[in-house]
């Protein structure tokens, strides 16, 4: 890349952050924050895969899913050193929530965990395979984190899923993509205009 090729790179990310900025400040008519009804949950260890699978549930600590966040549409499996490469791989939509005891989910508890502790308890419909898994990039661990529908289908990345806080902010950053691989990218995408990374 030659120093010019740069200069342009850091202006058009300098525009991009005062652009972003600016739709966040904004609530525009299309909207900024959609419900994040898709929870992504870690889940441990192949024991607990297994039973998710079996069963078509999830389970997360009531503590970490504020009553704001229900209902929760979709659970996406965050599956956290179980397969190679570690990634969020599959999803289900859900069916009912409930409230159980942990005790009455059998699973081996880490230890020191109370048995009466408040779960929440996701009955899903199938599991079904991403049509690619989403890298995790950094650690992600503990509490389950939202996003939307839209964002699950598209991004490849766990920082998209959780940085980004819309359609608009998504279509904005593959535009960037883009333009930073390829300054003449215009040329080179298709009549349909879906260049999705």
């Amino acid at each position: 890349m030659t120093v010019e090729q740069i200069s342009v790179s850091l202006f058009a990310l300098a525009g991009l952050a005062l652009l972003l900025w600016s739709l966040r400040k904004k609530k525009q008519s299309r909207t900024v924050r959609p419900d994040k009804d898709v929870m992504v949950g870690t889940v441990r260890t192949p024991e607990q895969l297994k039973y998710n699978l079996k069963t078509c549930c999830y389970y997360a600590p009531a503590r970490f899913v504020s009553e704001t966040r229900l209902p929760v549409k979709y659970i996406a499996l965050h599956e956290q050193g179980i397969g190679v490469p570690p990634g969020i791989k599959r999803y289900a939509r859900v069916l009912t929530t409930r409230i159980l005891p942990r005790g009455s989910i059998p699973v081996s508890m880490r230890p020191n965990t109370d048995p009466e502790e408040p779960y929440y308890f996701f009955t899903v419909s199938q599991w079904q395979f991403l049509p690619r898994p989403i890298a995790i990039q950094g650690t992600r661990r503990g509490k389950p984190r939202f996003t939307t529908k839209f964002l699950l289908d598209h991004c490849t990345h766990s920082y998209q899923l959780f940085a980004i806080a819309s359609e608009t902010e998504y279509d904005l950053m593959v535009e960037i993509y883009k333009a930073l691989d390829d300054p003449g990218y215009s040329a080179h995408c298709p009549a349909d205009n879906d260049c999705r990374v």
